[in-house]
Order: C-alpha cells, then structure tokens, then sequence
C-alpha cells in the first residue's frame, strides 16, 4: 500500500463526482440550480491548487462497497469505475458523538471529503464528497449552518426534511437549506450520494 493516495486516482475520482454533481442541463428546481452554480464556482477556485494527498485510510463502512459499486455501476458507470480503485483507502470518518438510540452508526455511515477545509484540495467556501449509509440504517435529525445538495448515486433511501417523507431513488437531487434539520434512512440496499456543502462549511453538523 503506498504512503499516500495516488494523485491521478484522487483526480479521476474528483472529475467524475464533478461531472455527476453538475449533471447535464440545468435542473428544473431553481434553487437546485443555483446552489450547483455556487459550488461549481468554488470549485474552479479550489482546484488551482494542487491536493495536500492524505494518507490511506480505514473504515468500517467500506464493508458495504462491493455492493454499492455494484449498484452505482447501473447508474453511473464512469464514478463507480473512478471509486473501484481507491473507494476502500479514502479518508472516510464520522463526526458525531455516539448516541444511545443509535449503536453502531459510526462503523454504518460516513462521508470522504475530496474538497473542503481539510479536505485534500482545500477550500474554505465549498465542500464536496461522498457519503456512504449501510442498508437498514437510520441517520438520525440534524441540522448544520451549510447549504448541502444531495446526488443521489445508488440506492433508494427515505429522505426526510420540514416535516416531510419521501422515497429518493439514485439520480435524485435533495437540498437542505441551512440549518434545516433533515434525515435519511436506508432500506435493503446500501445508499451512496454525491454531497455538497456552501457557505459556512466549518461549522459541523450536530444531531437534534
């Protein structure tokens, strides 16, 4: 295993999460549209710099991407041949306290940050990355100061914000306005999303 992530592999996996997130045609939801406007800004900013290349790393919901890569093949072939490779050495990581009504969660679900604060290419004003949820698992009511857009990759999850519930197949886009408590819960398949975060990305998301 090398020291460090292999730069070509982290740009390829980078390009085809940027080509998925901007999708082709602007979006019929306004608000959608102009959120992926402001990222993609951020990221023509971040990207002229060259990644800090993070070290492999390891986690317990890598179990699931045997299957979820299965999945994502049928939808987005070319983002699930740029994760195939790397998808297992990401910097994955939870960064909630544990709580009691949901055991296990932290080995069931977390998020790999390709841009951002801490992220390998490093940006102050947008996030982008990963997140992957294990099948029958339930991400509890949160909330965070940033403007988030899901993408969803592969696998249906219920999605739930302002009251209301709703089944979100892969292609689907969700946005969460700051502040605006939300949650998912996954069925029998695994879920994988494109994740994107505007405006105060430093300040972490915390369970209500």
């Amino acid at each position: 295993m090398p020291d460090i992530l292999p730069h070509d592999a982290l740009r390829r996996l980078l390009d085809a999460l940027i080509a998925r997130f901007a999708g082709d045609g602007a979006p019929d939801d306004a608000a959608v549209a102009a959120e992926i406007a402001t990222v993609s800004e951020g990221l023509r900013a971040a990207l002229v710099h060259p990644p800090v290349l993070p070290p492999p790393a390891s986690h317990g919901v890598t179990k699931h991407l045997p299957q979820v890569l299965a999945l994502a093949a049928r939808h987005a072939p070319e983002l699930a041949a740029a994760l195939a490779p790397v998808g297992g050495d990401l910097p994955w990581r939870y960064g909630y306290l544990p709580r009691g009504d949901a055991p296990g969660l932290e080995n069931e679900m977390a998020w790999a940050e390709l841009v951002g604060p801490l992220a390998p290419w490093r940006s102050d004003r947008i996030c982008l990355g990963l997140t992957l949820i294990g099948a029958d698992s339930y991400y509890p009511d949160h909330r965070h100061p940033a403007v988030e857009l899901y993408t969803v990759v592969a696998g249906e999850a219920e999605w739930s914000r302002s009251g209301e519930t709703s089944l979100r197949p892969p292609g689907s886009r969700i946005l969460h306005h700051g502040n605006e408590v939300h949650a998912m819960r996954t069925g029998e398949e695994p879920l994988l999303a494109i994740y994107s975060w505007s405006g105060d990305v430093v300040s972490p998301s915390v369970y209500v």
